[in-house]
This record gives structure tokens, sequence and C-alpha cells, in this order.
């Protein structure tokens, strides 16, 4: 009878296991291609986003990044210096589907034509732990 019990609690740990996998939380994600088609999405989501019609990205791979990064607008002929600074978007996938989350905010913005792909680790600049 203990074996039995052992094999049940076995089973439902590991089901419990799964279905934290599957669950509803968006997972950190990279592009599956960085194609001119998918940047093109991309900054057009950011752009909408943001409010802006330019959208300058910081260095980085997002095929193996998942974080993205905007860069400041420059700064005016009649401006010293500026205080902007860069903000960034997690690239996440949820249900299947790649979206952004800019940093300190819950809200997802769907990135619609974009393939994504989840990453099981990542470190604390996005990019996948080793």
């Amino acid at each position: 009878m203990s074996r039995w019990i052992e094999r049940l609690l076995a089973a439902a740990g590991a089901l419990g296991f799964a279905a934290c996998q599957t669950s509803g939380a968006p997972q950190p994600a990279t592009l599956a291609q960085a194609t001119p088609q998918a940047m093109d999405a991309l900054k057009s989501v950011l752009a909408e986003a943001m409010g802006r019609t330019r959208i300058d990205l910081g260095p980085g791979d997002l095929t193996r990044d998942t974080v993205v990064t905007v860069l400041p607008l420059p700064i005016g002929p009649h401006e010293g210096n500026s205080v902007s600074m860069p903000m960034r978007f997690d690239v996440l996938i949820h249900g299947g589907r790649c979206y952004l989350r800019r940093e300190g905010s819950d809200a997802l913005l769907e990135l619609r034509g974009v393939s994504c792909r989840a990453v099981v680790g990542v470190d604390g600049i996005g990019r996948p732990a080793l």
C-alpha cells in the first residue's frame, strides 16, 4: 500500500510541475528570427506604445537577448544635455504569441506576425543563462 501511495504522490507532483510550466504567466523569450519584417513589426509596436515616430534600438541580438532597449531621442541643436534614459522592454511568449512588456509595467504589447521562442534561464541582462 505504501508503494502505491508513493507512486500516486510522485505522479501528482509531476502533474503539478507540468501545470506550473504551462500556467498563465508569460515566459521570457527571444525572437525566432530578426528578419527585416520582424524588426519593422517590433519597431511599429514600440512607436505606437511610446507615442513616437522614430525608434532607435540599443545594441543587442534579439535572437539571443530577452530585452529590447529603445534609445532616447537625440538632443536638439539648442539642447546641451539630456536626462533621458533608454527604455527597456522584456520579450515574452504567452499562449504561443510574442509580446513586449515595458519594464515596470504589467501591460503586454502583442507582436503580431513575429515568432518567439521561450528561454528557460535568463541572467540579469536579458541573455539566456549559461
